[in-house]
């Protein structure tokens, strides 16, 4: 999905709105195994998603957690990092060749002081993010990992397909004679 197509779901830009937009977001072509916000890093920007597959995590004694998944079509952020200005506690890597689009938090709140509806945007994006934690919080209640995500419903299973038909582990090389597999 496009950006500003998914923009224009969540609040209506006008011509200025879209100009100033255009000139502050940030388009970028990424491969599997980016580290956008790092566990213990400030994050200062909001991703969109484009196209590929994102996951968070985070370690837990030792041991790696998936907290979510997303992907095209989804706004991502650590929202208590982005609002609060602390380190974030998870990270954020991509798991598939990606286009991400980012805005800067100083961007947005220049975008806010002279176009009141980039206010109205990030009201709204953190209604769907705090839905989103609700329904993280739930899932997190059923123990299996499989089971959370066909509990997911049709995301969840659509990333796991995706995720089990081109498995590699990030630190993986192909082996030797074989092409990677494409996304």
């Amino acid at each position: 999905m496009d950006f500003f197509a998914a923009l224009t779901k969540l609040a209506p830009l006008d011509q200025p709105a879209w100009l100033a937009l255009q000139q502050v977001q940030c388009r970028r072509n990424l491969p599997r195994g980016t580290v956008l916000t790092s566990e213990g890093q400030l994050n200062e920007e909001v991703y969109f998603i484009e196209s590929g597959l994102v996951r968070a995590f985070y370690f837990n004694n030792d041991h790696e957690i998936t907290a979510w998944m997303a992907a095209e079509g989804r706004f991502i952020w650590p929202l208590p990092s982005y609002l609060l200005h602390r380190p974030s506690q998870e990270t954020i890597q991509l798991l598939e060749p990606s286009v991400i689009v980012a805005v800067s938090r100083r961007d947005m709140a220049a975008l806010q002081q002279q176009h009141s509806v980039f206010v109205d945007l990030q009201y709204r994006l953190m209604e769907r993010y705090i839905i989103m934690y609700d329904l993280r919080v739930q899932l997190l209640l059923i123990p299996k990992a499989e089971d959370r995500m066909t509990a997911f419903g049709p995301t969840g299973a659509y990333a796991l397909h995706r995720l089990v038909s081109g498995y590699r582990p990030l630190d993986a090389e192909p082996p030797a004679g074989q092409f990677q597999k494409r996304y």
